[in-house]
């Protein structure tokens, strides 16, 4: 029981931080180009 609980809290941990890391790191890296093409 208390595994099952374990391997889904891990589940859940490892989906938010793939959200989390897809969404903030093409704004870290690719900023700058971002805000200079529409304005090009």
């Amino acid at each position: 029981m208390i595994a099952a609980v374990v391997v889904v809290a891990q589940t859940l941990v490892e989906v938010v931080g793939m959200v989390i890391y897809v969404r903030v790191v093409p704004r870290l890296l690719p900023a700058p180009a971002a805000t200079i093409t529409p304005r090009s």
